[in-house]
């Protein structure tokens, strides 16, 4: 594996010690906004403990997502509540195809991890179109058009 032995590159993946992945997503959805779940979230003491200052918005959007991904039967009541309010309306294959896109995006760093979440979630083997490619695999069902 390529590592950055020269510190040419910034990882985009934000560093994330410290965080509680949960309550990342609960300051988002209460706050509606990164930027304040950003601010609760350090006046409830989480902070990037290595760097030793508090959490950027893209780290909780990452944090969060990595929730949706690996607790979707927790998070959706939430969501589906907040898209209802802005007028949004989903099916359960829509919801499916969401949980399948955030797990590919954001559990991914790591092809074991997602590969684990994968084997617990069988149901998303029909989306294999989504994250085939990114894997190496070879997509045996097809996006209905």
């Amino acid at each position: 594996m390529f590592k950055n032995v020269d510190k040419t590159y910034r990882s985009i993946v934000p560093r994330t010690w410290g965080m509680d992945e949960k309550a990342a997503f609960e300051a988002w959805m209460e706050t509606g906004s990164l930027v304040r779940a950003a601010k609760r979230m350090e006046s409830q003491g989480f902070y990037n403990t290595r760097l030793k200052r508090p959490f950027s918005g893209f780290a909780i959007r990452h944090a969060a997502c990595r929730y949706i991904a690996a607790n979707h039967e927790d998070a959706k009541p939430v969501l589906l509540k907040a898209w209802k309010d802005a007028g949004v309306d989903i099916s359960d294959k829509e919801w499916e195809r969401f949980i399948v896109e955030t797990a590919t995006e954001y559990l991914s760093s790591s092809k074991p991890r997602f590969m684990t979440w994968l084997e617990a979630n069988a149901w998303a083997l029909r989306y294999d179109y989504i994250y085939a490619e990114k894997f190496g695999l070879t997509p045996k069902y097809h996006p209905e058009v």
